[in-house]
């Protein structure tokens, strides 16, 4: 996916060419804090705390948020109830064979545009009796980053502080949370990452191995992100974690 925060310049007071220079020239490291919940009296867990827009163009580019749209998007494009409302363009075809029914929708992000989709088959039908639409992977992942984005930019863009959690779930923070712990990053990894965070895939027919850490494509020193073996890619994974949950500073 292109690195473009696809509609939000149209809906902030930012244009897009300061958004990329935030992007371009942001040194900031990622704020953790953990929060105490004062209505409960409980713990509430570890958040990425956004309190600017230069700390919101950090998350967007940074926080691996683009393989969870891709995810997303893909699960739609390739789930059994979407093939009956897919034009059949060439494109689409080709798809199809590519990505037979294959499973039902399995995350939120998937029903979203579902239902996107649903709507504008819907019109379709209205208009030329029958419920086809033109649905890209490029056309889906622009509406899926403006369902993550714009929500959390407007709350930012108005002067409210907001905090994501590992899943990217978020709220706008309130007196109603105390943060009782603060740790900062160079990298988008939680302080309550642990190893069954890690995550060791191969693409189909692949050869090799990558690992991820919650979002996070792991990286070694030397820039390499595949390994040859499960192990290896595993055994980089916790060194990654190691050394950046390591360098957390209060």
């Amino acid at each position: 996916m292109k690195k473009d925060l696809m509609g939000v310049s149209d809906i902030l007071r930012y244009d897009l060419d300061e958004i990329k220079r935030m992007y371009t020239t942001t040194s900031k490291q990622f704020t953790f804090v953990h929060l105490f919940c004062k209505r409960f009296r409980k713990p509430w867990g570890w958040y990425c705390l956004i309190e600017d827009m230069e700390d919101m163009v950090n998350w967007s580019f940074k926080s691996g948020i683009e393989n969870e749209i891709a995810k997303g998007v893909l699960n739609v494009l390739e789930s059994d109830i979407l093939h009956d409302c897919l034009e059949d363009s060439d494109e689409n075809k080709e798809f199809k064979k590519a990505h037979p029914y294959r499973h039902h929708l399995n995350n939120d992000l998937s029903f979203l545009l579902f239902t996107k989709l649903r709507s504008m088959a819907d019109k379709e039908e209205e208009k030329t009796g029958k419920p086809r639409v033109k649905a890209s992977f490029s056309f889906l992942s622009n509406y899926a980053s403006n369902i993550i984005t714009e929500c959390r930019f407007r709350e930012v863009s108005n002067g409210n502080k907001i905090v994501i959690n590992k899943n990217n779930g978020w709220f706008v923070l309130s007196d109603s949370y105390e943060i009782d712990d603060t740790k900062y990053c160079d990298e988008y990894v939680f302080p309550c990452f642990t190893e069954k965070d890690i995550v060791v895939k191969q693409w189909t027919k692949g050869t090799h191995y990558y690992a991820k850490v919650g979002n996070k494509d792991v990286v070694d020193k030397d820039g390499k992100m595949k390994w040859d073996t499960y192990d290896e890619a595993k055994e980089q994974a916790l060194m990654y974690l190691k050394r950046y949950i390591g360098k957390q500073e209060e």
